[in-house]
């Protein structure tokens, strides 16, 4: 399973730059820093992953006093992965994925 992890610095071409590489590349999962979003949950997405926020919305300021998550999961379609996010304690911060069991 090859991983990539990256900093796009809330950049929207720089995260549709990593989305597009690391699926050119056939990178199975990809965790994402700083990733660019707005409020109403929109981020960069791509047609290759399920993309895996670390809260289920961000519409409304949280008790962390932040609008928008600070990192994503994306998990390559169509390879067989099983992914589970754990949302145990939901924060705009964190985000725990259970792939393939581990």
């Amino acid at each position: 399973m090859l991983v990539c992890w990256a900093n796009v610095g809330k950049s929207p071409p720089c995260h549709i730059t990593l989305l597009e590489v690391a699926h050119s590349e056939n990178v199975d999962i990809i965790c994402a820093q700083e990733p660019y979003s707005r409020t109403g949950t929109k981020t960069s997405t791509h047609p290759g992953y399920d993309t895996i926020p670390p809260v289920d919305s961000w519409d409304e300021p949280s008790k962390w006093e932040t609008e928008r998550p600070r990192v994503m999961t994306y998990v390559r379609k169509g390879v067989g992965i099983k992914f589970t996010p754990k949302r145990a304690t939901p924060h705009p911060d964190r985000l725990w994925t259970s792939v393939n069991g581990i």
